[in-house]
């Protein structure tokens, strides 16, 4: 009975050890789950191959170079708000990864960023804290209320509105349906935050000539990189040469003014461009059919100052290189970087070299052939720089569309071109006019902005203009590649993570054991 009764005594400590052990390895991964929600990126480990969840430096320049901009007091106090429409708990938890995975973003920034601050509201429950959400958006139109929606708020109580869905990018084809293959979280966060702090910045769209002016996305990416969009029809109305940056012609059916008309709208335009107090910049997508016999003559002989020739032509592409079957959706061949050419000063290279490592499809379609001059001078003291961005591919035919029986020689073989003039102010600050030529107005069509590397250029181009810098890690925010992979990690993250799992475990169990078999042993 003694005997029975110390068994037993033995054995219930073993069952309370146990116990014990079992608790604490609950306890310990409640304590390390708060903290890894406390304190997202010190507890959180990125093992992804493209390294998804990292933040570049590319956003905390722009971060900074956003609050230098601001007043000081304002500067100071800034505080902007990430806000979703769900509790922490079920955000944690939800089956909807690609959400997940944005809100998870969000901590980050939250973590880094001093001014950023997260906020989970439930609609539910605190119906009167949504009711701002519906009033005071950025683009002054009304919104309904989705849990699945971010919404970014400014000091001023203004927000954007941003469907979960729009943090990353669809890799399309004319014949297949939408992937998602670009993770794009840290581009959409960082430029909605950067769209609450828009300057006045006009950015012009001319019209009179039969423009294509609807444009949705790019005026999204125009309000993004910071500025304010107005039409502006020439022949009524000037420039504001201090508060106007850039304009842009998209498609012109008929010709601008020049020397010889009622308002001479070609100089009005090369006299914007070639301001010398402040940059300005220009944007322009002429179609093929448009350049016949002379129709645009004066907008194509204003290009010619720039470096930039367009021709009456239509570019055929090889099967491998087009997506349709007459060949004329193009599947844009980008240039190299080309350290030799001092000329070009590798400025197309700067806008595509993201796109290019990863492989993103460029797309324009029923597009003419440009040609370039690399330099040209202007009327005044400075020459333009001018260098391609994409061209044709050597499988490409160049068809004369006013003489089928000609062909253009092999110089024009451009079908987006970047001309640029660094002009020095009172021998002090410098800047630099850009002018973006395009062969097609397909470039810049909602469809190709959406879901290909069309978008991730016109961008680059945008903050360029506006960042007055061509760096490439300053006006770019690579997309990666979202990809069902396996992990990649390093030879000496497999020993920690193997010491961890094979060794401090055991070893914790083991002294466990050890302690209770010398209290046994001790009894």
């Amino acid at each position: 009975m003694k005997n029975n009764t110390k068994k037993f005594k033995y054995g219930s400590m073993a069952v309370v050890y146990t116990a014990l052990v079992i608790a604490a390895v609950l306890l310990l991964n409640i304590v390390v789950s708060a903290l890894g929600n406390n304190f997202y990126s010190f507890f959180h480990i990125d093992m992804t191959k493209e390294q998804l969840f990292e933040i570049s430096d590319t956003t905390r320049v722009l971060f900074d170079n956003m609050k230098s901009s601001l007043p000081e007091e304002e500067a100071k106090d800034l505080k902007v708000k990430i806000v979703f429409m769900s509790s922490e708990t079920v955000l944690s938890n939800t089956s909807y990864v690609m959400l997940k995975q944005v809100y998870e973003m969000a901590k980050q920034y939250d973590e880094e960023f001093d001014f950023i601050d997260l906020e989970f509201i439930e609609p539910n429950k605190t119906p009167e804290k949504v009711q701002k959400y519906l009033l005071h958006s950025v683009d002054k139109t009304s919104q309904t209320i989705s849990a699945t929606d971010i919404y970014f708020e400014g000091p001023d109580g203004k927000y954007i509105s941003v469907p979960y869905t729009l943090f990353y990018l669809t890799d399309s084809s004319l014949s297949s349906g939408d992937k998602y293959t670009l993770f794009n979280i840290e581009n959409k966060m960082t430029s909605s935050i950067l769209q609450l702090f828009s300057t006045d910045s006009i950015a012009y769209i001319t019209t009179g000539h039969g423009e294509d002016t609807e444009l949705s996305e790019l005026r999204e990416l125009l309000a993004i990189a910071g500025y304010t969009v107005k039409e502006i029809d020439l022949t009524k109305e000037d420039f504001d040469y201090e508060k106007g940056k850039l304009v842009i012609i998209n498609s012109p059916k008929t010709d601008f003014g020049g020397i010889n008309s009622d308002v001479n709208e070609v100089k009005k335009i090369s006299d914007f461009i070639d301001y010398d107090k402040i940059p300005h910049h220009m944007l322009t997508f002429i179609d093929p059919e448009f350049s016949l016999n002379g129709k645009l003559s004066e907008l194509v002989s204003l290009m010619q100052d720039y470096g930039i020739y367009y021709s009456a032509s239509s570019v055929t592409e090889g099967a491998s290189n087009a997506l349709s079957d007459d060949k004329k959706t193009i599947v844009g061949t980008y240039i190299t970087s080309d350290e030799s050419n001092k000329n070009s000063q590798g400025l197309g290279y700067s806008f595509i070299k993201t796109i290019k490592e990863l492989e993103i499809k460029t797309l324009i379609k029923n597009a003419s052939a440009l040609k370039i001059e690399a330099t040209k001078s202007s009327s005044l003291s400075d020459a333009y720089y001018v260098d391609s961005i994409i061209t044709i591919s050597n499988s490409a035919t160049v068809t004369n569309l006013e003489n089928a029986s000609q062909s253009y020689d092999t110089g024009y073989k451009t079908l987006l071109a970047i001309s640029g003039r660094d002009i020095i102010v009172d021998n002090a600050s410098t800047y630099t006019s850009y002018v973006l030529a395009g062969s097609s107005s397909s470039f810049i069509s909602d469809e190709y902005l959406k879901s290909f590397g069309n978008r991730d250029i016109i961008y680059a181009a945008l903050r360029a203009m506006s960042l007055n810098s061509i760096d490439p890690d300053v006006v770019n925010i690579s997309y990666k590649q979202y990809l069902s992979e396996g992990l990649t990690i390093t030879e000496g993250q497999q020993i920690i993570w193997t010491i961890a799992v094979t060794a401090l475990l055991p070893v914790a169990l083991s002294v466990v054991g050890v302690i209770v078999w010398v209290r046994r042993k001790n009894r």
